[in-house]
């Protein structure tokens, strides 16, 4: 897990690079909130509003400036949905938000990535994505915008 959390560190440089948008596009699937607390601040108060929604925090780490947040939808027939949060100090604080999602079913697991679908029959990446708006939105920041990793 550690060595995931530290490639996904890695691509920060990269992601300040990347497409940035006021509004998600097709295919998006990273939000980021400019902050201006400080980062272990930022995460700790991530971590309450996660819990508030119902996720278990999988791995806070004050080292990395991350956390993994998990939490089982009951209403999509038991898909685990995987948020992580990745905090980046600049002049404030940039809070990287991103996930995924992992669903068992008889034929095998499936794993997706969360990313925007603005369709009428979303798929699960979408359900996630959705939650992961509504989490970066009631983070208190001045700017927020939508990437791709």
């Amino acid at each position: 897990m550690k060595i995931i959390l530290l490639f996904a560190w890695l691509l920060l440089p990269g992601i300040l690079l990347a497409q940035e948008a006021a509004e998600p596009f097709k295919d998006s699937n990273l939000i980021v909130v400019e902050s201006e607390l400080p980062p272990a601040t930022a995460l700790k108060q991530v971590a309450l509003l996660l819990q508030e929604k119902g996720y278990f925090i999988q791995k806070y780490d004050p080292e990395l400036q991350s956390l993994i947040a998990d939490k089982t939808s009951t209403e999509r027939d038991g898909i685990l949905y995987r948020i992580q949060i990745l905090a980046q100090e600049s002049s404030g604080t940039r809070l990287h938000f991103f996930g995924d999602f992992r669903s068992g079913s008889e034929n095998g697991d499936y794993f997706g990535v969360a990313q925007f679908d603005k369709g009428i029959l979303k798929k699960s990446g979408g359900y996630i994505f959705d939650e992961i708006i509504k989490l970066a939105k009631a983070v208190p920041g001045k700017r927020l915008w939508y990437s791709k990793l």
